[in-house]
């Protein structure tokens, strides 16, 4: 009586369990304990559940929807979450990833991956507040325009603000500002015909900010950019008409999957006026911007830009159409 016997069998064993009481009546009991073996689970990993594609996007979604069933916030979609997830899939490239929102509407999600300096926070919140990237324009034969049929688009490489994949420290282009409301379409003028416009320094509080001139397909963002990373004050001038997916040239396979198409893009594609230098591993030296008294023409001929200063904070911009009537 009293006495208690454990065992761990390692495979079906049958046991004999033999027990006699204080009077001396005996009584006996068998046992068979059945082992089942351990089952086996074959799994196949998709290594871009989480990195890439829309199973991302569903990941992103469904974190977010169980943070807030757990930890219950009022009015949450108005509330911005950073998840950190270490190494979600070794092939991950990217450092951070969001989904694409808008300024107009607050709230957001931020995935981290071993990465949680204030420079990739920024980047993916400039993304939920429906920026895209800062790209660059490289062209055949060291072209700094042309159609996109001999043009490369590369991912991140207008390194002259945070929404490139470079920790740069100079004010956002007037596009994204534009983009978030920023700026005012009251700021940015179009030009149609030959016209010489003020324009103001990216950052200034009142007057032209920006310039918009179409040439046939091919659209440009105009802005004056002050001294800022090494780069020479001038100004910046963009592509914003979007890129075919062929010509998408990024580390991120997602990049060329979800090419932008509609006609106005979050993205915008750095033209390279000058002596910069752009590595798609995220060096970047010399300045893209055209400097002051100096000229472009567009790739098609039709359009030439100049540019004298005005003062510190403005420099006067004239846009010649050669068959302007």
């Amino acid at each position: 009586m009293g006495t208690t016997a454990t065992v761990s069998p390692a495979s079906t064993t049958l046991y004999t369990v033999t027990g006699t009481s204080s009077t001396g009546c005996v009584g006996t009991r068998t046992v068979n304990l059945i082992v089942n073996p351990s089952p086996t689970i074959t799994a196949t990993a998709a290594p871009s559940v989480i990195c890439e594609g829309s199973e991302s996007s569903s990941y992103m979604r469904d974190a977010r929807r169980a943070f807030y069933t757990k930890y219950p916030t009022a009015d949450y979609s108005s509330h911005y979450l950073i998840l950190f997830a270490p190494a979600p899939r070794p092939n991950c490239v990217w450092e951070g990833k969001s989904l694409i929102g808008d300024a107009a509407y607050p709230g957001g999600l931020i995935t981290l991956k071993n990465n949680a300096s204030g420079y990739v926070i920024t980047h993916e919140l400039g993304h939920t507040l429906g920026l895209g990237h800062s790209n660059l324009m490289r062209c055949a034969n060291g072209a700094s325009d042309g159609p996109w049929s001999s043009c490369n688009a590369i991912e991140y490489g207008g390194a002259v603000d945070v929404m490139s994949n470079l920790d740069i420290k100079g004010p956002l282009s007037t596009y994204h500002q534009w983009r978030m409301g920023i700026i005012k379409n009251s700021d940015v003028t179009q030009v149609w015909k030959t016209q010489t416009i003020n324009l103001k320094y990216t950052n200034a509080s009142f007057g032209t900010r920006a310039i918009f001139v179409r040439d046939g397909k091919s659209t440009y963002w105009l802005e004056y950019r002050k001294a800022s990373d090494g780069y020479t004050p001038g100004l910046a001038i963009y592509r914003t008409d979007p890129p075919p997916k062929n010509a998408i040239v990024s580390p991120n396979v997602s990049d060329a999957l979800d090419a932008p198409t509609q006609g106005v893009t979050t993205d915008v594609w750095l033209l390279n006026l000058d002596t910069f230098r752009y590595s798609i591993n995220g060096s970047a030296f010399g300045s893209p911007t055209l400097a002051v008294g100096r000229s472009f023409m567009v790739a098609s001929g039709n359009i030439s830009i100049t540019a004298q200063q005005v003062d510190e904070d403005s420099i006067s911009v004239t846009v010649t159409r050669k068959n302007d009537t």
